[in-house]
């Protein structure tokens, strides 16, 4: 079973869904799909990337029990106490899934799933937690991780060296028991012949609309290149979020850039991109799903010297694009952005050699690997 907090719009939901996707096509493997907070779940991105194979569960989907338990908080909140009966029936549905199905072994992402597969789980059913970003935050922040998840989780993963390194420090665990393994990606670029603007050079971003993405400085460092370079130059940004309405309505004028909003499909525009950029600044970036996500479709990628990001696109000597830093100010070096974006849109060479090096950083990632590596996993704990 793979559990989750929440699916949301975010790295680790998108890795979450398609990992239980890929396990069910293993003819031997029957996979079950658990959210703690249906209230928060995407549902176009939700019916998009999880197979039909998977069964999927969340207390929302049991609407006279879901009723019930919002009606038992109330009475709760009523009486001056804090409501707690619906989050009782979410673990008491969690609990009849692992029974009802005989789960062999439980997978979760995103600390409060952790917390409740800890709580909530027999002993008798291995629990794997996979980190992608959530305990980096958490340490960031100062707050401390509760000691039944440190003792009842039988197998740690980490998406990226990174993410090992801070995981053992954070927790105070021997790195031996954290193992490595990346997170992946179907490598079969969406071909979107409509979507691609063959006049222009087309420069890309998709990622939550979050500030700390750095949305704001690859507009502004658009802006520099195009000044720069002689041919016509397009940026397109697929997110959505208050940040990027109110970078709208600041750049929505600009001739060249396009905010799409919410694509439940990133493919479609990615398909359409020649560079993908992430100058991310974000405090949890582990591994950047979006960055493996343009590497997949063969577009070269830029991206901040932050977390795990340059382990994404590089693999020793070969290198699938340009990593930037920072300002004295913790921001995105915004005219490092711009040279590198003028360099690939007006030297052939250099975009082709960087293209030409995408399949070598890539091998890394890829979907059949990635999930023998989990089941392998699974097996040592049953």
């Amino acid at each position: 079973m793979i559990s989750i907090s929440t699916l949301e719009v975010g790295g680790a939901q998108t890795f979450a869904l398609k990992l239980a996707s890929i396990l069910s096509e293993n003819s031997q493997t029957e996979v079950y799909f658990f959210v703690w907070n249906g209230d928060k779940v995407e549902t176009q991105m939700l019916n998009t990337l999880l197979s039909k194979k998977v069964r999927y569960y969340d207390l929302n989907r049991f609407h006279l029990i879901n009723y019930l338990g919002w009606k038992l908080n109330a009475l709760e909140e009523s009486s001056g106490k804090s409501p707690s009966i619906r989050q009782k029936m979410i673990g008491l549905l969690f609990k009849y899934i692992i029974w009802k199905h005989r789960v062999d072994v439980v997978h979760s992402f995103l600390y409060p799933s952790d917390l409740n597969c800890a709580k909530h789980l027999h002993s008798s059913v291995p629990l794997v937690v996979t980190e992608e970003g959530d305990y980096l935050l958490r340490m960031r922040k100062g707050e401390e991780i509760d000691e039944i998840v440190i003792g009842r989780v039988n197998s740690w993963v980490a998406v990226s060296e990174f993410a090992k390194r801070k995981l053992a420090s954070y927790l105070a665990l021997d790195p031996k028991r954290i193992k490595l393994i990346y997170n992946g990606l179907p490598f079969v670029p969406v071909k979107n012949e409509e979507q691609k603007d063959k006049d222009s050079f087309v420069v890309g971003m998709v990622a939550r609309g979050h500030q700390s993405k750095g949305w704001e400085a690859l507009i502004l460092a658009f802006l520099g290149a195009k000044k720069r370079v002689q041919r016509q130059m397009k940026l397109v940004l697929v997110g959505e979020g208050t940040f990027l309405d109110q970078l709208a309505k600041t750049y929505g004028d600009q001739e060249g850039i396009v905010f799409t909003g919410y694509s439940s499909n990133p493919g479609l525009y990615i398909a359409g991109f020649d560079i993908g950029v992430l100058p991310s600044f974000f405090e949890g970036e582990t591994f950047g799903i979006s960055v493996l996500e343009y590497l997949s479709n063969g577009k070269p990628v830029i991206v901040t010297d932050w977390g795990g990001l340059p382990e994404v696109m590089q693999d020793g000597e070969h290198y699938a694009g340009y990593v930037v830093g920072f300002h004295d100010d913790g921001k995105p070096n915004i005219g490092e952005i711009e040279d590198a974006i003028v360099k690939m849109a007006s030297d052939p060479e250099v975009y082709a050699d960087l293209r030409r090096n995408i399949d070598k950083v890539i091998s890394r990632f890829d979907w059949k690997l990635i999930s023998a590596e989990y089941q392998e996993t699974y097996q040592k704990l049953i």
